[in-house]
């Protein structure tokens, strides 16, 4: 059964940024998106808003979500009307769209994208009409599918899970289980990555720069494509629950190659399992060992203190200190390796609607240098927008 948990909260508490330590911090502006004012801003290390994105009104596509950054200013967006369905599009610094994509029988797109080094981009969504796959389960399910498309919309490479169900590192029992479930969204896949450069590439090609790094909640299993081929030639699986926000550190940053992975310890695995904290945690892929570890306790906290059940991420930063999003409530904060918060924010926009849980809540964060708008000293690396 699943355990069940609550928050509890002083009725008043500070909001915005409540931790700044100059000397520590990554000096960077922060973008995210917040979800009570149903729109994407850009604050400095002080909190204040540099500049905000909001849908177009005169589109039914009118919800804001995830939001990625691009060079140049760029955004890369999700949009999605009443009905769940979304489309990608791409804004200028103003708000205004310059591409976008949208099918519709591909509508479902969800949780993560990625703008290619070659300019297409990276999708994942659930085929659709949903139907019976006779390999997976007795019923209609959420097939994810993987996309890269390029600028005209045109389909150039796709890979779909129910195709490649078989390859999945699930025991048998656990297959008993999703085929004769009920549950149609078996696999939720949360995030996608193309992998960069990386040390370990050079002894074994599953680690290749252009394989794709993917992370699927439902099973609890990370995994790599092969590219060129579509097998899986990676995986690995028991050292988290539900995890997000799966990717390697690219070559030139702190703990290069490793994977970092929100574990969010909640309803993750085809037989759910449920712990009520949270880490982030950092994976040599070569022998699955732990590089690094962040809980509450390295912050000299109560381990109960930091728990997002649902969304999440994380990032490496230059200085080698790692920006989390503990997206349940609202929070943002930079730690160092020891565990010192060296910078935190509290999302101050609420929902308005007192029924509904984690009221301030952000879905991921991202940490841009002050070079992608001008000014500052860029990072001698290129612009840090990773």
């Amino acid at each position: 059964m699943p355990m069940s948990y609550a928050g509890a909260a002083p009725s008043v508490y500070p909001t915005g940024v409540t931790i700044y330590n100059r000397d520590k911090a990554y000096g960077a502006y922060t973008l995210f998106r917040m979800g009570a004012s149903n729109k994407v801003v850009l604050i400095d290390m002080e909190g204040n808003v540099v500049n905000s994105w909001k849908s177009p009104t005169w589109s039914t596509f009118r919800n804001i979500g995830h939001a990625k950054p691009l060079p140049n200013k760029l955004l890369l967006v999700q949009l999605y009307d009443q009905l769940e369905n979304k489309k990608l599009v791409e804004m200028d610094w103003s708000g205004h769209i310059v591409w976008k994509y949208y099918s519709s029988s591909f509508p479902f797109l969800h949780h993560d994208f990625q703008r290619l080094d070659s300019g297409n981009t990276l999708i994942v969504g659930s085929e659709y009409p949903f139907k019976v796959y006779a390999n997976v389960a007795k019923r209609k399910i959420r097939n994810d599918v993987i996309k890269e498309i390029d600028r005209t919309g045109a389909v150039v490479w796709q890979w779909s899970t129910a195709a490649h169900y078989g390859q999945l590192p699930l025991t048998d029992g656990e297959r008993n289980v999703i085929y004769s479930g009920n549950n149609p969204d078996i696999f939720h896949t949360n995030s996608i990555q193309e992998i960069p450069d990386n040390r370990y590439a050079v002894s074994n090609p599953a680690f290749r720069k252009g394989n794709l790094l993917v992370s699927q909640r439902n099973t609890s299993t990370v995994f790599i494509i092969d590219k060129a081929t579509g097998d899986i030639v990676w995986s690995t699986r028991g050292q988290t629950l539900g995890e997000h926000d799966v990717k390697m550190i690219p070559g030139w940053l702190p703990g290069a190659g490793n994977i970092l992975f929100f574990d969010n310890g909640w309803g993750g695995g085809v037989v759910k399992q449920y712990r009520n904290y949270s880490r982030v945690i950092e994976m040599n892929p070569v022998d699955q060992t732990l590089a690094w570890t962040y809980d509450a306790h390295l912050s000299q906290k109560s381990l109960l203190s930091f728990f997002s059940p649902y969304r999440s991420g994380e990032q490496r930063l230059p200085n080698g200190n790692t920006l989390i999003c503990e997206s349940a409530w609202g929070r943002i904060f930079e730690v160092a390796p020891d565990g010192e918060i060296v910078w935190e924010y509290i999302n101050p926009e609420v929902v308005k609607n007192p029924q509904r849980d984690y009221a301030n809540w952000l879905y991921r964060a991202y940490r841009v240098d002050y070079s992608w708008v001008g000014g500052g000293q860029p990072d001698p690396a290129g612009p840090f927008i990773w």
